[in-house]
């Protein structure tokens, strides 16, 4: 199996997704010719060169023919037009070593052979009857590659594409074959899996054309087959059901129940590759635009996982030595604590009597991780999310409470402040380390949210936004009002704050209404307006450490988070994520999405450019 980077396949989008298998990280992303990516697949040229393949169809779903690309440079090399409007392929190495694909075209459905050299048709395969729904490449008993059809009548047919000639014609599908993978064994022998429309799998034998093991499983169709060694070399098969179980399955050892199930919203295609630990690994792309990493060795036995929560608020909490957490929460009183690195459980905190509003992280004074919570119980309670412990609980008050936001006060020490009341807005500023409160504001008018930058002098600045056209700049340690950021254009309530340096080292403040507007706190200046759809903006965030500044990330109803210089109001990525976004938080280049499907974590350090 490779280790080089693994394909997320998209629907409706445009854009394949090539990954580093070993971090996750974004290598390169393909922009399509077409709209929305069908199939991909890797072949090696005859310099020993890899490239990939793929089809697309357009957005009225009109397929294009096979495009050609350089995954070490993300560019499309060249189209293999004569090929014309492509409903499957697959590549493979001819006889002498050459480069081939077989193309299923539309509408006749007959099945081509070309040359990936020239670009030049070499042949055809024939003799068989229905529409080729999937085919495969696979080696045959003399170890030359053989081509495998999956047809809508439930048959598979094999060829031998160096002459043409049909080899097997294997029935024993009730369904539409929707699934082909080649099942390598340990004594260099090959079998073939087929997967149908009705969720029966089969294994057959290329030598003799036996059906040697077959299993029907309760997951609708079954859309995705792919094989990986066991624990004791043996083959196993992952199959992916488009009701979204992935099953792991021992191929001829009886027809009993697959050994584990997981879910993983619907599957639409799986890929194997090495991990750097040597192991398997399985990667699934999925229908909600997710490619989900799992070591099928410790996926869990078989009973149903809980389908994932929705995320609605997330934080990192960061120490001085570089540890990390992550916390998060959907509508009710617990909130999670995961391991930002593997996406692991570490501890629950059930503490709040009411579903928790806000969660905001901090390094405290003496540089560890500390966590703050905020729930509609209108108590702040200090967490230590590396053991799990509450240490103390603010004060409580008879307001309600909307936002907590921690920062350093000119003597190094950390603080906290948080806004309370739904009418009128009290700002009070309390030290964490002890629960008391050093200083609360005047009543002034009503804030919704709150966040914290260090201003001339690093003197910290504390900005309210809420239910105005004005955004009010004030001394972090007096309360003083100090500069009123007034937006003629946009008189809907503030809904988000987000502090980040530009590339001249200024602060800029990015205020999200209805629209989001970049702001020079420091003169009261309205820079620029970012393009984002009007009104879509649900969470933002800052993602540190660039060269030239900070990074603005967006999401919203729009299903996608888009990566932003504030500087020059660039969009430098879209990425799609299809669920609406609720939450958003970094951790240096990662960015953890919080969606309807739960968590996603995107590297964003690699291949980032402006969008096209």
């Amino acid at each position: 199996m490779p280790t080089a980077g693994i394909g997320r396949r998209e629907y409706w989008h445009g854009r394949l997704h090539v990954w580093d298998a070993a971090t996750a990280g974004l290598e390169h992303s393909l922009l399509s010719v077409s709209s929305g990516l069908q199939a991909v697949e890797a072949f090696t040229r005859g310099d020993g060169q890899v490239r990939l393949v793929t089809i697309s169809a357009d957005v009225s779903r009109a397929l294009g023919p096979p495009v050609i690309w350089d995954p070490a440079t993300g560019e499309q090399e060249w189209v293999l037009t004569a090929a014309g409007r492509t409903h499957a392929l697959c590549a493979f190495a001819g006889a002498d070593g050459a480069a081939l694909l077989a193309t299923v075209d539309m509408p006749n459905r007959e099945v081509r052979l070309w040359d990936l050299a020239s670009g030049s048709r070499v042949g055809s395969l024939n003799g068989y009857d229905g529409n080729v729904e999937v085919l495969c490449a696979v080696t045959g008993p003399d170890g030359r590659a053989r081509v495998a059809a999956g047809t809508g009548g439930g048959t598979v047919y094999v060829w031998n594409p160096a002459d043409g000639t049909p080899e097997h014609q294997l029935a024993g599908h009730t369904g539409s074959v929707t699934a082909l993978c080649a099942v390598e064994d340990p004594d260099g022998g090959v079998r073939l899996a087929s997967g149908d429309s009705d969720g029966r799998m089969c294994l057959w034998n290329l030598r003799t054309g036996v059906r040697e093991w077959d299993l029907t499983a309760d997951v609708g169709g079954i859309s995705a087959l792919c094989a990986f060694p066991g624990s004791d070399a043996r083959a196993q098969l992952a199959a992916g059901g488009s009701d979204g179980w992935l099953l792991l399955c021992a191929p001829g050892s009886g027809g009993g129940p697959p050994d584990r199930r997981i879910h993983a919203a619907g599957i639409r295609s799986l890929c194997a590759y090495d991990g750097p630990d040597g192991r398997a690994r399985l990667a699934a792309a999925c229908s909600d635009g997710t490619v989900r990493v799992w070591d099928p060795l410790l996926a869990r036995r078989s009973r149903p996982q809980r389908q994932p929560a929705v995320v609605r608020m997330a934080t990192v909490c960061a120490g001085a030595d570089g540890r990390a957490w992550l916390a998060t929460c959907a509508d009710d009183r617990a909130v999670q604590i995961l391991d930002p690195e593997s996406g692991a459980p570490v501890h629950e905190l059930t503490a709040h009597e009411q579903p928790v509003e806000v969660l905001t992280g901090f390094t405290d004074t003496s540089g560890r991780p500390r966590l703050a919570t905020g729930g509609r119980d209108r108590a702040v309670r200090i967490w230590d999310p590396e053991t799990g412990t509450l240490e103390r609980e603010l004060t409580r008050r008879a307001r309600w409470l909307n936002d907590v936001v921690a920062f350093t006060a000119a003597d190094g020490t950390q603080r906290l402040a948080t806004v309370q009341g739904l009418i009128l807005g009290r700002v009070r500023v309390w030290d964490p380390a002890t629960g008391r409160c050093l200083r609360k504001s005047r009543t002034g008018p009503a804030t919704w949210v709150l966040c914290v930058f260090n201003g001339d002098g690093h003197a910290p600045k504390v900005v309210r936004g809420g239910p105005s056209d004005t955004v009010f700049v004030t001394d972090a340690e007096s309360g003083h009002c100090e500069r009123r950021l007034v937006d003629p254009h946009d008189h809907h309530d503030v809904r988000h704050l987000c502090a980040l340096t530009g590339e001249d080292g200024r602060t800029l403040l990015a205020v999200g209404r209805r629209s989001v507007r970049i702001w020079d706190p420091g003169t009261g200046a309205a820079e620029r307006e970012l393009d984002v759809p009007a009104g879509s903006v649900k969470a933002m965030c800052v993602v540190t450490g660039g060269a030239g500044g900070d990074l603005l990330a967006t999401g919203g109803t729009d299903r996608a988070v888009r990566v932003w210089d504030c500087s020059s109001g660039v969009c430098l990525s879209v990425i799609p994520v299809h669920h609406p976004v609720h939450a958003l938080c970094s951790l240096g280049r990662r960015l953890f999405v919080g969606s309807e499907a739960g968590l996603l974590a995107l590297d964003i350090g690699t291949g980032i450019g402006p969008a096209a």
